[in-house]
């Protein structure tokens, strides 16, 4: 190690050193605070020797345990001091909170918010919907926890209906991690980076299906690299929208000296990392004018769905044997059921419709995680409650794939 220096989210606390981003504390003597109140100035490792000269034999055991637990950064490693997990209070659902660190013993379903906005300048307070729906659950102590007494009329059905939710619910299978961590001078590009290397940690997690709770429809794109990483040709997106987020200007290339990347073309992004393919649901309006099927995605048009549906026609040419992941843009609710978004679109599904597809489409599917994005939180009960059914009927949806 060349250099060593304090974590500057680090601080004392009687005596105890607390990572703020963590949430983690660590029960410490004075010579820990010494070295902690040392390396607040970034300093070689020769002149911690000199200065804690008569505790050298146990330096760097101590050093190693500081450093795991990132109260120190080892050589300018910032950048894993920083993408972590905060945990946060309240709980959604009143789940227990889990860190990411550890183990699962079987396959659980584990939330993580990311509240970031900055890929839609007109929907940024979507970085707020994590912390709402933790709210919100909590005004109306909403539990979700194992020890929970909650019955299926809740969710609008009988325990037949909403079997796979319950179960999960029975057996412990939710959990809160909390938040990603972000700072507001961080750069957009070490951003996205930070959802990414979280994403690959999720997607190589024995038994984890992340559940992410954006933030606008940007983060699906170092979201989607992830699943990329770790399944290569096999996964599918399953992708739910009005919009099919394929779009370019002229006007970026002029506005932008980098790559663009924004919530309307992270789709576009996607492809060009390598996913091979996707299926759009709900596409719609004006704007898809120009929008067509092609060897990458197959849209299936918000009209075709409501005829499928309606006569129990089944949605073709999805594969079968492939990893999906599915992302959830809240604008392909029609704006009469859900308006809470800054892209509203006319034309698309009710609630009851999107509740069917759901069923419909993911309960034979090998889930691998999901996200659900661009809500813009309100002062009213009406959203989170579209919301939170949603997610119900997404955790119910997805199969429980034996490990």
């Amino acid at each position: 190690m060349k250099t060593l220096h304090t974590n500057p989210y680090v601080h004392k606390e009687e005596n105890k050193l607390v990572n703020s981003i963590t949430g983690e504390k660590l029960l410490c003597g004075d010579r820990i605070f010494e070295i902690i109140d040392f390396l607040k100035i970034p300093k070689p490792y020769k002149e911690l020797e000199e200065r804690f000269e008569d505790i050298n034999d146990d330096l760097g055991g101590i050093l190693e345990t500081l450093a795991a637990k990132s109260y120190i950064v080892l050589d300018n490693n910032y950048k894993d001091t920083v993408t972590k997990i905060t945990p946060h209070t309240p709980h959604l659902f009143n789940l227990p909170y889990k860190s990411i660190a550890a183990p699962l013993e079987k396959k659980a379903f584990g939330f993580i918010g990311i509240p970031l906005g900055i890929g839609n300048k007109e929907n940024i307070q979507s970085s707020q919907l994590a912390n709402s729906l933790r709210a919100f659950s909590k005004k109306y102590g909403l539990d979700l926890s194992a020890t929970s007494q909650i019955n299926p009329d809740v969710f609008g059905g009988t325990y037949e209906d909403y079997h796979q939710l319950m179960t999960t619910i029975k057996e412990g299978g939710l959990f809160d991690y909390g938040n990603i961590f972000f700072n507001t001078h961080e750069s957009p590009g070490f951003m996205y980076e930070k959802i990414y290397e979280i994403a690959r940690t999720c997607f190589s997690k024995d038994h984890l299906v992340p559940f992410f709770i954006g933030g606008d429809h940007s983060i699906s794109y170092p979201l989607i690299k992830g699943a990329i990483d770790q399944y290569g040709d096999d996964l599918c997106v399953l992708h739910f929208d009005a919009h099919t987020d394929t779009y370019t200007s002229s006007y970026d290339t002029i506005k932008n000296t980098d790559t663009v990347h924004h919530h309307g073309n992270f789709m576009t992004k996607c492809f060009e990392y390598g996913l091979k393919h996707a299926f759009q649901f709900g596409i719609r309006g004006i704007v898809n004018n120009r929008q067509t099927s092609n060897e990458n995605r197959t849209i299936i048009w918000a009209h075709e769905i409501k005829k499928a549906l309606k006569n129990n026609l089944p949605f073709a040419n999805i594969p079968a044997g492939k990893k999906f992941y599915v992302t959830f843009d809240f604008d392909v609710l029609d704006p009469m059921y859900f308006n809470n978004t800054s892209t509203p679109v006319i034309n698309g599904l009710t609630f009851d419709e999107c509740q069917k597809l759901i069923r419909d489409l993911l309960t034979d599917k090998d889930i691998i995680g999901c996200d659900i994005v661009e809500v813009y939180p309100d002062s009213n009960d009406r959203s989170p409650q579209i919301v939170c059914q949603m997610m119900f009927d997404l955790i119910n949806s997805i199969k429980k794939n034996a490990d």
